[in-house]
């Protein structure tokens, strides 16, 4: 999907309601409300985004145009997001429909005993149970 637009930010100030611009600089034109829970967050706080990957609910990368990478995978260790996951593995997952694991080391306490172990979970996912998608993996 391709958004097209004269200025983004003149369409978001004119909508200034549904937007928690808490994030953006002070002296920035949209720096009219407080964090507000319920409304619409700019994660890239007004800086120009390049591409996103939105995977599923919580799974998501950012690349913005400073070539920096903002990723969420929900489940997954931050350790891991940040030093085994990268943007083009996020396309790769959605465009060939591929499940990727992730090894993350977990300490646990059981019965007051401290225990360490390995976990190999589903980091990203393109399969989502909460809905339905056709076989062109649009609809």
């Amino acid at each position: 999907m391709v958004l097209e637009t004269e200025d983004a930010y003149a369409d978001m100030r004119q909508n200034a309601v549904i937007y928690d611009f808490s994030n953006y600089q002070k002296d920035h034109p949209c720096m009219v409300n407080k964090k507000v829970v319920g409304k619409f967050k700019d994660e890239s706080a007004s800086l120009p985004i390049a591409e996103l990957v939105g995977i599923r609910l919580k799974i998501y990368s950012i690349l913005k145009a400073s070539g920096e990478e903002k990723k969420k995978t929900k489940g997954v260790q931050m350790a891991v997001v940040k030093n085994d996951l990268r943007h083009v593995l996020y396309k790769q997952c959605l465009n060939e429909r591929i499940e990727m694991k992730h090894k993350q080391v977990v300490i646990r306490s059981r019965g007051h005993q401290m225990v360490v172990y390995e976990q190999n979970k589903t980091g990203i996912c393109p399969m989502d149970t909460k809905k339905w998608i056709a076989q062109d993996g649009i609809t």
